[in-house]
């Protein structure tokens, strides 16, 4: 009876879509796109630390069968990645995986990422600012400058059951472009 319950979650997370793979520089991608024409912007999501494209997958399945193209990187020394995961790799992975998805699709792309993903992203923002981010549990605001346009559309997230850190990072984040902001606002 479990079984047969675990099978029609899977299946019901991941139908409704196409997979493919392909490799962007030395980054291996995973591409899971609606089935059909897709109208929606390209989103690059980004695993966290220890984590891979494939432990991605069911958010980026729920995000394609919405209409996005999902494409999932493997950072540097994680999943089908052997690039050794040193000081500076994590960005132009990023960046290889954001250049393929915005000439494979043609399509605005959205940069996503989770935990040591959400470093990488951030930190890839930085230097192209008007790239649409989402940082979900940031890890270190030290990335950030101290200006509010770089980058300028940048969405932090965290849970409420987040580590100190975690919470930490968020508020840094925020202050560093906006010193008197709070917490739950636009800005």
């Amino acid at each position: 009876m479990f079984l047969v319950a675990g099978a029609a979650v899977l299946l019901g997370s991941t139908g409704g879509v196409s997979r493919s793979v392909a490799r962007a520089g030395s980054t291996p991608i995973r591409v899971i796109a609606p089935e059909g024409l897709a109208r929606a912007p390209t989103i690059v999501l980004v695993h966290g630390f220890s984590g891979s494209a494939a432990m991605m997958d069911p958010m980026a399945s729920a995000l394609a069968r919405a209409g996005h193209v999902v494409v999932l990187p493997d950072l540097p020394g994680h999943g089908s990645n052997a690039t050794p995961l040193e000081d500076g790799a994590l960005e132009p992975a990023v960046s290889d995986a954001v250049d393929f998805a915005a000439t494979t699709t043609g399509q605005p792309v959205a940069v996503v990422g989770h935990s040591m993903g959400a470093g990488a992203v951030t930190s890839w923002a930085v230097g192209n600012p008007a790239a649409a981010t989402a940082a979900i549990s940031l890890p270190s605001a030290e990335d950030l400058p101290a200006d509010a346009s770089r980058p300028a559309n940048l969405l932090i997230l965290w849970g409420a059951l987040e580590s100190d850190r975690f919470v930490a990072a968020a508020g840094a984040a925020l202050a560093a472009g906006y010193p008197d902001a709070v917490p739950g606002r636009t800005y």
